[in-house]
């Protein structure tokens, strides 16, 4: 079979990409189907990935295609198609590489409207469009419809294809079909499947399982206030009353709690927008000092109404029975650069070691610029129960970012 197109017929290039796009785009269809009626659950977000990375490559496909298209000569109009039956089959034939580019196109703006992160077969992570939260609604609602205009088009091309073949014997149908050995293309898309299995599955990074934390690495928030009673944590700020010049206050509009996680790979950002500080600190002497957060759960933010939807709920922050974690110095220590706190993180009431590297930078105008970071597994505080413990969908360590303008306090 000859690779570019002839007077009479398709060439091998022109048949393979058709019967390719058909392949992917039926497929697509059938994951969203069966991904949209599961509930919330690692199956149902892989299911939705591999949906997408479908419609990209079907949308990087009809581009391969139109360039094809015009790289070679088109054959002839079908013997028994002429007149307004051609000029149909002609208009028909646009509309279908219409909806080959609106239908992935709506879903890539639905999708980078909703800010979900995605990454291609788990290879490479397709940027968002420049589009606004907005849109979201509306290109659901226009992927939807588009998907329905989509299903009856190619039913009715179907159809017209088998009614020009019978009724008018026209070769439309035969030339476009798979020519010389049937085994030959079975194997073709055989291979076609492999490829897509390989991608997808075999092709995602490995990540390992987490840890589960033991009971007793798992310290209880009865044994956080045992251990503030010890090193008098509970009166630290009154201890500290006569060191004014070393508390500080968080100016809230110019500081930020912020956190980066992975969604099937890819990173996610949000923040926890409401949270307040006792801080006491001098970088001569930083073992008189401690910080006291205080962060309400409820506040968290990945700038997706979707997921935010879900993050107050039990298997995640637990909102309604923990509204607060806090984290709690124990002892700071000069670091090459900068200080490293270590402090007891307390979520959803269980609480861990986790040490903080920062930095301290005093400005000429009195005020403090601090900058810390910690990275925090999810899994040591429960957050993501159940079938999401220890599936690596949404990945396990989160790196959690600080940054804040501090001021000197004034009662």
């Amino acid at each position: 079979m000859q690779f570019k197109n002839s007077d009479n017929t398709w060439g091998l290039v022109s048949k393979s990409l058709h019967w390719i796009i058909a392949l992917l785009i039926f497929t697509a269809i059938g994951l969203a189907l069966v991904a949209d009626d599961m509930p919330n659950s690692p199956e149902k977000i892989k299911l939705f990935v591999f949906h997408k990375s479908l419609g990209i490559t079907v949308l990087a496909l009809a581009i391969l295609r139109l360039g094809w298209k015009w790289f070679t000569p088109q054959p002839n109009d079908a013997k028994g198609i002429t007149g307004t039956n051609a000029k149909l089959a002609h208009l028909g034939h646009w509309g279908l590489y219409g909806l080959m580019f609106a239908l992935p196109i709506s879903g890539w703006v639905m999708n980078s409207a909703a800010g979900f992160p995605f990454r291609w077969m788990n290879w490479f992570t397709v940027p968002h469009l420049p589009v606004s939260k907005s849109l979201q609604g509306p290109a659901h609602s226009a992927h939807e419809l588009l998907f329905l205009v989509l299903a009856v088009a190619v039913i009715g091309h179907v159809v017209m294809a088998v009614v020009h073949h019978v009724k008018h014997g026209s070769d439309v149908l035969t030339r476009m079909l798979p020519g010389g050995n049937h085994r030959t293309w079975a194997l073709g898309i055989g291979v076609i499947l492999a490829l897509l299995y390989y991608v997808f599955v075999a092709g995602s990074s490995p990540i390992s399982s987490p840890t589960e934390p033991s009971n007793s690495e798992a310290v209880k928030a009865d044994a956080l206030n045992d251990s503030e009673k010890t090193n008098g944590a509970l009166s630290r700020s009154v201890e500290a009353g006569s060191h004014t010049d070393k508390q500080w206050r968080i100016v809230s509009s110019d500081s930020t709690l912020s956190f980066v996680g992975s969604y099937d790979g890819a990173e996610f950002k949000g923040e926890f927008r409401d949270f307040s500080a006792e801080m006491f600190f001098d970088e001569k002497t930083p073992k008189e000092g401690f910080f006291d957060v205080l962060i309400h759960t409820g506040s968290i933010t990945t700038y997706s109404s979707d997921w935010d939807a879900s993050l107050p709920d039990s298997e995640w922050f637990a909102v309604k029975q923990f509204p607060e974690a806090t984290y709690r110095t124990t002892a700071f220590e000069q670091a090459d650069e900068g200080f490293i706190a270590q402090g007891l993180l307390t979520i959803k009431g269980i609480s861990q070691e986790v040490p903080l590297l920062f930095y301290w930078n005093t400005q000429p105008d009195g005020t403090v610029i601090f900058q810390g970071e910690a990275v925090v597994n999810r899994t040591e505080f429960n957050i993501g129960e159940g079938m999401w413990a220890t599936d690596p969908t949404i990945g396990f360590d989160v790196k959690v970012s600080v940054s804040l303008l501090l001021e000197p306090f004034t009662s």
